[in-house]
């Protein structure tokens, strides 16, 4: 169903669709719930995809084209077969939830202009093992990377100045504990980031905390003085 250029709902059971030329908007809930449904091309023309548009479908990939400048939350929630997606350049924000429990999806690449990804954006993608973070980045949310237990290769061109600088909300261990690899060479050491754990203060030493007098010398002084006493 199409109305004033936006497609309201589909209820086909094909696998492929193609949305048709003219098309500007995928509304919310489009295509939720559609177990039919594999694969979907968009033309040029849309350029927003609405709150769980695709959800809880059957969708195994897809390719959002440049031309979707907006994209809302739990787009792909719970597409438990979805395998491989392409974002758009323009996106700034990673939305909430919206590869939430994409238990198939293996790998991702974030847009260059992304500066925000939301709370469990990623949440329970438990197949995921790489992904590529933008420079641009400055704030990973409450649990964006919950359950991805499979994670271990993190790409980031940055400096070591600039990914310290990036916010990294609690429930995102995965990411933290991840190898990071630059542009220029692979690092096998685990990602450690200052601002994740901003209220992180320096762990003494147990043995300095235990650091005294030994008792042996104490007793000695005290045989010293009472001698003297004696004396005296």
């Amino acid at each position: 169903m199409i109305f004033n250029c936006v497609l309201l709902k589909y209820q086909g059971t094909e696998e492929t669709v193609e949305v048709p030329e003219g098309v500007e908007k995928i509304a919310a809930y489009a295509f939720k719930e559609n177990k039919s449904l594999k694969a979907i091309t968009l033309p040029d023309t849309v350029t927003e995809i609405g709150d769980n548009a695709f959800s809880h479908s059957g969708l195994t990939h897809m390719e959002i084209k440049n031309s979707v400048v907006s994209i809302g939350s739990e787009v792909f929630s719970c597409c438990k077969e979805l395998e491989t997606v392409s974002l758009p350049e323009a996106i700034t924000t990673i939305p909430e939830a919206l590869f939430f429990h994409c238990e198939k999806l293996k790998e991702i690449i974030i847009p260059a202009e992304v500066t925000v990804i939301d709370k469990v954006a990623f949440c329970g993608c438990t197949a995921m093992k790489r992904i590529s973070l933008p420079e641009k980045l400055t704030t990973v949310s409450r649990d964006a990377f919950s359950k991805c237990s499979q994670l271990t290769d993190v790409s980031f061109p940055g400096d070591d100045a600039q990914w310290n600088r990036i916010a990294i909300d609690s429930g995102n261990e995965a990411l933290t504990k991840a190898r990071m690899k630059d542009a220029d060479s692979p690092k096998s050491s685990p990602i450690e980031n200052e601002a994740a754990f901003p209220s992180k203060e320096p762990i003494s030493s147990p043995n300095k905390e235990k650091t005294r007098e030994p008792k042996a010398e104490t007793s000695i002084f005290e045989k010293i003085k009472r001698l003297f006493r004696q004396r005296s």
